[in-house]
């Protein structure tokens, strides 16, 4: 009988380096100096040897990345500020297929920060109304101050000075003709090229930044044999209007990485902004994703575990989003990261059972079709009766029901029993956690938020406790729109309860139970939003969450006869109203 042993990929790296160190004669690591015996790295590091001295004693891990040893708690003190950069809850793992990514180092609890990263390069969308290249907000009117040096919109002349514009300015002089200058207001494709000049720029003034984008995993020669006219086009406005000292290569690269890798957030005025995060961009797709993503006024990403995350899983976000159905989330996928999306929801032809982009079978009741992938082309079936149809045909109905929701004004202007029927007719079209119908809620609840009625509050509630139910499947765990779906499940059952027991429908008992409920998911929701950064737009629900629980709590101290409380002044109106 022979015994397999399989080592952690870190150990037989190891091992591999002390051969060659052998091999070399090089001089052994100092942290490995005062071992027993020095160069038996294998042993050493098969017994946890001391991240200080070697000891193969090692019985006290790091306990935030699990991956050093020592022999005692005085040496891992001691070894800390030489530890304390390399630190951190996850680490680097490599495969053909996948390439570089992140996998959790030790056990994740839900909530975890594992980094924050501010981004080497911010700037404009691809795509977007004037915007000023010094502040980053909006230009407002026909008439608006241009740039002295380099011709482009400005908000005031103070922005042409101002620590994002002051080193292109230079370069997109360059342009005498104003071939890249946006003439007039109206969205332009024109700032595509400033985020890739901003990180081509760190070349020459940030060498440590460029090295981390040189870094980043990049398709350009895809897109170059693909002939994609942006791609193309960027790159040769940069090399041949803004000046040669550009490489060719590198401006590939640099555009390729932003459109691959980049990321977008929220100024604190609201406007999206690309920001490009070396580390950030390591981490792998999944459409069930385990991480979650927060940032501050500033564009610092936050990331943290969602849910439960064993040692070893790979860390993963969304590159496309959760609530985009099956076939977008596959083309985006395929067009723009080059890659087929396998992840366990788009595995599932029920994408986890929710059918959330399933059509209804019209031959069998209440069956849904699914999607069946052959030589590259979809097709829906029905796995009872067998009948198919064309995903073109399937992605053409729902865009109707959608259409139908925005341009005919069908919750804004409405009843709650037109909204309810409204409601039945999407819910008789499609699955009950179909896509089309969670956009359907999600207007018809900001539509109700006028209506006090028992009946209107009733109904707002129901479609909230539906919503937390399909994302509690879509984004699971310490997820912001988890916490803000509970936030407003929470009002709702409080309204309803208030509501309900000045009509006389409720006694003490029932009323202090509804309330205790809305409370619950009020704390979770608390607790979920108090993740957000002080200084991010979104903070803003995490302050409603606390003056809500402290509000329905003391309607319960009040009905329990338990003194009198305090609640916050800006907290006193019960129907408080979503930001």
């Amino acid at each position: 009988m022979r015994l397999h042993i399989v080592f952690p990929q870190f150990v037989l790296r190891l091992a591999v380096n002390s051969v060659t160190e052998l091999r070399d004669r090089r001089p052994v690591p100092a942290c490995f100096a005062s071992a027993s015996h020095p160069r038996s790295l294998l042993r050493m590091v098969l017994q946890k040897s001391c991240g200080l001295c070697g000891d193969s004693a090692a019985g006290v891990p790091c306990c935030n990345c699990n991956e050093v040893h020592y022999c005692s708690k005085d040496h891992q003190e001691r070894h800390w500020d030489c530890h304390k950069d390399q630190c951190h809850p996850y680490k680097e793992e490599c495969d053909p297929e996948r390439g570089r990514y992140l996998v959790a180092s030790r056990d994740l609890t839900p909530g975890e920060l594992l980094f924050s990263e501010s981004p080497v390069a911010l700037g404009p969308l691809g795509s977007c109304r004037l915007l000023c290249l010094g502040c980053h907000e909006f230009i407002q009117g026909d008439e608006f101050v241009r740039c002295p040096g380099c011709w482009w919109p400005l908000c005031s002349s103070g922005c042409a000075s101002s620590k994002f514009h002051v080193d292109e300015c230079p370069k997109l002089a360059q342009d005498t003709k104003h071939i890249g200058q946006p003439p007039c207001q109206e969205d332009t494709v024109r700032y595509d090229i400033i985020l890739s000049l901003r990180c081509l720029l760190l070349k020459f003034n940030a060498p440590d930044k460029w090295s981390r984008v040189q870094d980043m995993a990049s398709h350009a020669q895809r897109r170059v044999d693909g002939k994609d006219s942006s791609h193309i086009t960027t790159v040769r406005y940069i090399t041949e209007v803004l000046g040669d000292e550009f490489d060719e290569d590198d401006a590939h690269h640099v555009h390729d990485a932003i459109v691959s890798n980049c990321f977008e957030w929220r100024s604190p005025s609201g406007v999206r902004l690309r920001g490009v995060y070396p580390l950030l961009a390591r981490m792998n797709h999944a459409c069930l994703p385990n991480v979650t993503l927060f940032s501050d006024k500033e564009g610092t990403m936050y990331v943290r575990s969602a849910f439960n995350i064993k040692c070893g899983e790979p860390l993963a976000i969304t590159y496309v989003g959760t609530s985009v159905p099956f076939w977008d989330r596959q083309r985006y996928t395929r067009d723009v990261h080059y890659f087929k999306c396998d992840c366990v929801r788009c595995e599932d032809p029920t994408e986890l059972g929710l059918h959330y982009s399933s059509p209804k079978c019209e031959k069998c009741r209440d069956q849904f079709m699914e999607p069946n992938t052959w030589l590259g082309d979809t097709k829906w079936e029905c796995p009872l009766c067998g009948s198919q149809e064309e995903e073109a045909v399937i992605r053409y109905q729902a865009d109707e029901w959608l259409a139908w929701f925005e341009t005919k004004d069908t919750f804004l202007k409405s009843t709650r029993f037109a909204i309810k029927s409204v409601m039945e007719k999407v819910k008789a079209a499609f699955h009950s956690q179909h896509y089309v119908w969670e956009k359907a809620a999600l207007v018809a609840v900001r539509a109700l938020k006028e209506d006090k009625s028992v009946e209107g509050i009733t109904l707002m509630r129901d479609l909230w406790r539906r919503l937390l139910k399909l994302y509690d499947v879509l984004e699971p765990g310490m997820t912001r729109r988890r916490g803000v779906t509970l936030y407003e499940l929470g009002i709702s059952e409080a309204n309803l309860a208030s509501a309900e027991m000045k009509a006389g429908k409720l006694t003490s008992y029932f009323y202090k139970r509804h309330l205790s409920e809305a409370l619950e998911h009020l704390e979770e929701a608390s607790a979920i939003l108090a993740q957000e950064p002080p200084t991010s737009n979104e903070r803003r629900w995490h302050t409603r969450a606390v003056d809500t629980v402290a509000m329905v709590r003391l309607d319960l101290a009040k009905e329990e006869g338990a003194g009198e409380a305090v609640a916050p002044a800006h907290a006193q109106e019960r129907n408080v109203k979503a930001p």
